[in-house]
């Protein structure tokens, strides 16, 4: 049995094949039990890992050993410094493939050997291999890697043969817009199997929608509430901690903004900084 991964730069997934059924992993941290991680890290005082829900919840406490969108980073020579420790972005990425293949393997309560993991179509030859080794790293013995416009394709088919069955040469155009990429990749139906024809990205994704939001909140902050806001916030030498802590704080505020403007017209969201 095999179980399929979609390490992404904000959230992450899994599932398994139960006979005929497809069924998500369960993060047991979310509320409702929802099958959503966040791909987040958090290197406590005791220098401990902690992942997905427990290193958002320990960012209050550890902001400096707080990271996110280590995918973008894969591949990268300088390792991060989190809480006095090093990592380079694959070594965080076992510790989190790790986890999911635990949370799988608790739901079917057998070892799994084997996995299949979803990558940007912009990876090359060394990010695939980095993914691979953090993989076997992770305990799988056997791993496979698809390319995320050619599962999205799969995806489409599956869902939608009842009303649209694809025929041997149609075409698929995939957009995806994810965290940490944007991509449009053209892909073809072959036989029983997909064919990646071309993809054009650009490593821009909803990260930087974020950060550009943040930038012009502080930048309207700094000019309204000049007495009232001062820099030492997010430029503070004697309390590092306070200043990421805020950072961090204000970045979330504007995600949630973004993602109240897929809905929205306007979005306005009041934070008060501790």
């Amino acid at each position: 049995m095999r179980v399929g991964i979609d390490f992404g730069t904000t959230n992450s997934s899994a599932a398994l094949v139960l006979g005929k059924i497809v069924e998500a992993v369960k993060n047991p941290f979310a509320m409702q039990f929802g099958y959503s991680f966040p791909s987040s890290f958090c290197v406590d005082k005791d220098g401990e890992v902690l992942l997905a829900d427990l290193a958002e919840q320990e960012m209050g406490d550890s902001p400096r050993g707080y990271k996110r969108s280590v995918k973008r980073d894969l591949g990268q020579k300088e390792p991060y410094t989190l809480n006095g420790r090093k990592f380079l972005p694959e070594e965080l990425i076992v510790e989190f493939l790790a986890m999911l293949k635990g949370e799988a393997e608790k739901r079917i309560s057998t070892s799994l050997s084997a996995a299949v993991i979803t990558v940007p179509a912009t990876y090359d030859s060394e990010q695939l291999l980095l993914m691979e080794q953090a993989a076997q790293a992770a305990g799988f013995k056997s791993v496979m890697s698809v390319a995320e416009p050619i599962a999205a394709a799969i995806y489409y088919d599956q869902v939608n043969k009842e009303k649209y069955q694809l025929k041997n040469g149609d075409y698929l155009l995939v957009y995806d817009f994810g965290g940490g990429t944007f991509d449009a990749s053209l892909v073809r139906r072959n036989g029983l199997n997909y064919e990646f024809l071309h993809n054009e990205g650009e490593t821009v994704g909803g990260e930087d929608i974020d950060k550009m939001i943040y930038n012009d909140w502080l930048k309207t902050a700094r000019q309204v509430f000049r007495e009232m806001l001062s820099e030492e916030l997010y430029v503070d030498i004697s309390n590092k901690n306070a200043a990421r802590r805020n950072q961090i704080d204000v970045l979330r505020m504007c995600r949630d903004v973004k993602h109240r403007l897929s809905s929205m017209a306007e979005a306005l969201q009041w934070h008060f900084l501790s």
